[in-house]
């Protein structure tokens, strides 16, 4: 796999979850990438405003549009995975966030998948 990290350095001190972008990054290289032996994964951290915006990225096999509807709102029946790590930290961003937290999926089968985290700044 490549990995590329897009992180302003003045975004650094900036504090996350744990256990928030460690699950994404293994979730993409686990299932995203299934059926070959390589591709890219692209972390990319920025502030929009007072937001602090973080993005998984990545070229693998995407997820299907009857998956996508249910990963990230619950746990999912499936022969590869639960989607319960998409739930965790779904759940955990809106509930420390007090709803202010966001977390979202987007895929295209066969294109590869970004899932996107929005939290408050601090400080």
């Amino acid at each position: 796999f490549k990995v590329n990290i897009e992180v302003d350095e003045k975004l650094l001190a900036q504090e996350i979850p744990p256990f928030t972008l460690q699950p994404l990054v293994e979730n993409a290289m686990l299932h995203g990438f299934k059926k070959r032996k390589y591709g890219i994964i692209h972390i990319k951290v920025e502030q929009l405003n007072d937001i602090l915006h973080m993005s998984i990225i990545d070229d693998g096999c995407g997820i299907s549009g009857e998956k996508q509807r249910h990963l990230g709102s619950q746990v999912v029946d499936s022969t590869i995975g639960s989607g319960t790590a998409l739930w965790n930290i779904s759940s955990r961003i809106k509930e420390i966030y007090n709803g202010r937290g966001n977390f979202m999926l987007q895929s295209l089968e066969g294109e590869g998948t970004t899932i996107s985290i929005q939290i408050p700044m601090k400080g």
